[in-house]
């Protein structure tokens, strides 16, 4: 998508680190920086949402579980960075189709059969950025035959006691 206006980004340094990308934040988003072998990388967050990457950290200021149920951990945690929206939301193409009703307290609440189709506002992939999408976004992208090594999404999430995901500790790619 050529001509976007990208106003939100992070910039890191990508480090090849057992065949998988170790990030190291540099000291401003427009400061060029490189890691020993590591190469300039711009991380744009392309969902409505505020991106929070956080780590384990003993004393960090913030609490939460990651799993859920029996297998949930609760623990402490510092947040690394914030990366919010950058411009327009990249989704899937969305259909759907009536396939009937449900009656809840006197009114008919439709059933629809949802499909899913090519990536909407999903940029081409551009030398040294990374765009972090839905998984959903990067499944369409996937469908439609583009490629999406530079497609990132949420990896292990981090919740509250309420359940709402609260920030990211890893990012993950198809």
């Amino acid at each position: 998508m050529r001509g976007a206006n990208w106003s939100s980004n992070l910039v890191v340094s990508l480090l090849p680190v057992r065949g998988a990308l170790s990030r190291r934040r540099t000291e401003r988003p427009d400061q060029v920086g490189r890691g020993k072998g590591g190469i300039e990388m711009k991380i744009l967050n392309l969902t409505p949402h505020p991106l929070i990457l956080l780590m384990d950290h003993p004393e960090g200021e913030i609490e939460g579980t990651t799993g859920t149920g029996p297998s949930a951990v609760f623990s402490r945690y510092r947040k690394v960075a914030e990366i919010p929206p950058a411009g327009p939301v990249a989704r899937a193409a969305q259909r759907e189709e009536v396939v009937g009703s449900v009656p809840v307290e006197g009114t008919e609440i439709p059933v629809v059969r949802m499909s899913y189709g090519e990536p909407q506002d999903l940029p081409e992939p551009e030398e040294g950025t990374m765009y972090f999408v839905s998984v959903l976004t990067a499944q369409a992208a996937a469908a439609s035959g583009r490629r999406t090594d530079d497609l990132l999404f949420s990896g292990k999430s981090v919740r509250n006691r309420e359940g709402r995901i609260i920030g990211i500790l890893s990012f993950a790619q198809l």
